[in-house]
């Protein structure tokens, strides 16, 4: 479990990278959401012709892309590679 996380609804698996400073990023996550599929009564029909309940899929490849971003720079030394000038 992740101390102070967010995750409140489905399981969730963290990716976390290091930078050079040893601070720890969530870099992507994907979890599973039982809670909002539940809220807005969503159904669909199965093969039997009986209604089910989904489970919704969140993902983030990056987190988000500036944190991403904002990462990527500190293991260079100055000056920031070419992408970044």
């Amino acid at each position: 479990m992740d101390e102070g996380g967010g995750a409140f609804y489905g399981p969730k698996i963290d990716i976390k990278i290091q930078d050079a400073l040893y601070r720890k990023w969530q870099c992507s996550t994907i979890q599973c959401d039982f809670n909002l599929p539940e809220r807005f009564d969503l159904t669909y029909v199965n093969d039997a012709n009986l209604k089910e309940r989904p489970i919704m899929v969140h993902r983030a490849i990056f987190g988000s892309l500036e944190r991403y971003e904002l990462t990527y720079p500190y293991p260079y030394p100055y000056p920031y590679p070419y992408t970044y000038t």
